[in-house]
């Protein structure tokens, strides 16, 4: 299954960032990226990191937390919203 574009604070490649990407990194050091994932709650972070730091697939995801893959892709789209919510509390300071 294809990835969807998210915000991906923790990579350099900003060439390669969609628009919005780019912005939000360009206004966000990494401590303030740090502080942002910090602040996101447990289960949702863990998703995160799970599947843009360590690149697990929804399947391994699945598998590795035991819970079904409609919950992974339910939580990643909400961990997607914190973690923006939380970012740009992060900006703003």
């Amino acid at each position: 299954m294809e990835r969807p574009p998210f915000i991906n604070p923790w990579l350099s490649a900003a060439a390669n960032a969609e628009p919005f990407e780019k912005t939000l990194s360009d206004q966000l050091s990494g401590a303030q990226a740090r502080e942002a994932l910090a602040r996101v709650p447990e289960p949702y972070r863990e998703i995160l990191t799970m599947y843009f730091l360590q690149d697990f697939s929804y399947e391994a995801i699945s598998k590795k937390l035991k819970i079904p893959q409609g919950t992974v892709m339910s939580r990643l789209f909400k961990a997607r919203k914190l973690l923006q919510e939380t970012w740009h509390e992060a900006g703003r300071r």
